[in-house]
């Protein structure tokens, strides 16, 4: 198997690969794909080996937003510089998907922007710890994420050796999306990794987001067979980790898989719109249907299904709150990307 294919390499991208060697008439061109990002320039991998790459100038200037510029996981067009065994890169190729949040630099700015955690991915898997650091509004937040991306999730409970049982954990998990898959796992003592070795397959990428310490990077190196990341202790006092991973990379495993590890999130700063809202917070959304208005803010309004449901017992208060907060965020997000493009056509004009 190539080198291309085993990091993910198909049709989709080679059609788009090919069609913008034959509108640049460039024969030295050929495509890669983001390993790892620094601050000013990107690690490549392609049939020829792995490069430090530079965005060419007209690239830089034309990428009006930061979503624009390669990320991890990205296929890129680069031409090789043999003098200084670097690469320039001309273009991302069509993203099949990816997966992102608000740029934690522009949350308070008025302008939104987008920061690209991981793309063209198969399944999110999403670690969460066990224990004190357990927060089901948290995974809610994960969970947004991973719909407005369109890939596919499994949710990882690791540290069960921490608690007395699990089932009170899945429980929940499966209270607010019933129709996804729950592993309770221990790294630590190597218990359920045949699990998620079951859900790895050839040719195929998967991305491992969740908080620092909840386990991401030890998975990896079992996955692995041998040591990949550094791993680092949890504090004691809290269960809560350290920063193991500082930075995001892509990794071919023994196996065939791909994974992307990631820096611990402790900030979910959501980038979605309100149909993502209502796809993960489907029961919500099918009670709001049954409201007597249709722009039932479900506080005051007679005859509303939500607070029904709530007064019930059938529907969780916190569960709803968290929707709320959720949709504000949302509704401010979208007013900030107004801004920005209004701010855009105002540049435009005066040149």
């Amino acid at each position: 198997m190539s080198i291309l294919k085993t990091l993910g390499w198909n049709d989709f991208f080679e059609s788009s690969f090919n069609s913008y060697c034959n509108l640049m008439c460039d024969s030295f061109l050929i495509p890669g794909r983001v390993i790892s990002e620094n601050k000013n320039s990107y690690l490549v991998k392609t049939e020829k080996g792995e490069f430090n790459s530079l965005i060419s100038g007209k690239f830089r200037y034309d990428s009006i937003f930061s979503a624009q510029l390669p990320a991890v996981g990205d296929w890129v067009v680069l031409k090789l510089d043999q003098y200084l065994n670097q690469g320039i890169i001309y273009k991302v190729l069509e993203r099949k998907n990816f997966l992102c949040r608000q740029s934690i630099d522009n949350r308070s700015n008025i302008n939104a922007d987008q920061q690209i955690i991981a793309s063209n991915i198969d399944t999110v898997f999403l670690v969460v710890a066990l224990g004190r650091d357990f927060n089901i509004s948290r995974i809610e937040r994960y969970l947004l994420l991973v719909q407005n991306s369109g890939a596919s999730c499994i949710i990882i409970l690791n540290k069960s050796d921490l608690v007395d049982s699990t089932t009170e954990y899945i429980e929940k998990i499966l209270s607010i999306k019933d129709d996804i898959s729950v592993y309770p796992i221990s790294a630590k003592e190597k218990y359920g990794l045949d699990y998620i070795k079951s859900e790895i397959k050839e040719g195929k990428t998967y991305v491992f987001v969740g908080s620092s310490g909840a386990g991401k990077s030890t998975i990896i190196n079992e996955l692995a067979g041998f040591d990949l990341i550094k791993t680092n202790e949890v504090r004691k006092n809290d269960e809560r980790g350290r920063h193991t991973t500082t930075s995001r990379n892509l990794i071919v495993l023994p196996g065939g898989g791909i994974v992307i590890d990631n820096p611990g999130m402790r900030e979910i700063e959501v980038f979605a719109d309100e149909d993502d809202l209502d796809d993960s917070f489907n029961d919500i959304k099918l009670l709001a249907d049954k409201c007597r208005f249709i722009d039932c803010s479900h506080t005051h309004e007679p005859d509303c299904a939500v607070k029904e449901a709530i007064e019930k017992g059938i529907l969780d208060e916190r569960h709803f709150k968290n929707y709320l907060k959720l949709q504000k965020e949302i509704k401010l997000l979208k007013e900030k990307e107004k801004n920005k493009i209004r701010k855009i056509n105002r540049s435009n004009l005066k040149i």
